[in-house]
């Protein structure tokens, strides 16, 4: 029996009042955590699971459907007009420990110092005549960029919709404290 104020076609809801189907904060979909745009996470690294040693990141992060690669057979200027209306967009702010700060400073100097010393063995290989030291200067800047680029700690992003972000391989410490605080928005 209904009563009068109930509507019939409604959705259903749970004990919570929400509509059943309505994911608020952080949950599980699968292999993947799925975040709501714009959400604070709590203090805990999405990266190592360590808590209080660090600090928040504020990113927005972008995603581009697999399928906008196929057009780099067509062009470059081609893909990258469809990557710019394809691509999705959402912000968020993340917990980033110390040790992963660490190693991205660590990996930026790697990177400038093989950046310079590619840079000065190209330079002195032009100057001197010696082509061999030029080319040998450029693979090392191009091969340690490469490497830091691989190393460098970053979020995997599966997708992100109109509402969701959703992240793979997070630590499964992180994801049990994300979902167990279900309510960052």
């Amino acid at each position: 029996m209904t009563t009068p104020d109930a509507n019939p076609y409604a959705s259903p809801t749970s004990d919570d009042g929400l509509r059943s189907g309505d994911a608020v904060g952080v949950h599980q979909q699968g292999p993947l955590t799925v975040i709501p745009i714009g959400s604070t996470l709590p203090e805990v690294c999405l990266f190592t699971g360590k808590r209080g040693t660090g600090s928040f990141e504020d990113k927005t992060l972008v995603w581009c459907p697999p399928w906008v690669l196929i057009f780099i057979l067509l062009n470059v200027i081609i893909l990258l007009f469809v990557y710019f209306f394809a691509k999705k967009q959402g912000r968020l702010n993340y917990y980033v420990d110390e040790s992963v700060r660490r190693r991205r400073v660590g990996l930026l100097r790697w990177w400038l110092g093989s950046l310079a010393g590619g840079i000065g063995m190209i330079t002195v290989g032009l100057v001197g005549s010696v082509v061999w030291l030029s080319i040998i200067g450029a693979v090392i800047a191009v091969l340690w960029s490469l490497a830091t680029a691989i190393m460098w700690p970053r979020l995997k992003i599966a997708k992100i919709d109109q509402r969701f972000i959703y992240l793979k391989e997070l630590p499964p410490e992180v994801v049990e404290i994300l979902c167990a605080a279900r309510g960052v928005v």
